[in-house]
């Protein structure tokens, strides 16, 4: 997917549990975290995923998904992303970005991508 011109800032962290990045755009409209725990080394987590309200439709969401799941591809041991949606249109979202249904529990769908 094409990612709109818009310009983010990488701030990562190590935990005990393991290292997050947070990423945001410049201009503070979008935001998303991207979690690699030390007990899953194949494995990436993107979560916090939002934009602001009046900024939706606008690309924010689109560009800052693609920011994320290019800051995974940074780690070549990364082989799936998981993601997960509380509503119906998010999930729809992720699966048209080619996320597919992994399970779901207490209303929340989490997702899988596969890395190539």
């Amino acid at each position: 997917m094409e990612k709109k011109n818009i310009n983010f800032v990488h701030h990562s962290n190590n935990w005990l549990w393991g290292r997050s990045v947070i990423i945001v755009s410049r201009d503070g409209y979008g935001v998303a975290t991207v979690s690699y725990p030390n007990d899953e080394k194949d494995t990436a987590y993107i979560h916090g995923l939002s934009v602001f309200e009046l900024k939706r439709e606008l690309g924010y969401g689109n560009a800052l998904l693609t920011e994320a799941e290019d800051s995974v591809l940074l780690n070549v041991n990364v082989k799936h992303i998981f993601i997960s949606a509380e509503q119906d249109w998010v999930r729809k979202w992720y699966e048209r970005r080619g996320y597919i249904f992994d399970h779901e529990e207490n209303g929340l769908v989490t997702l899988r991508k596969d890395m190539k």
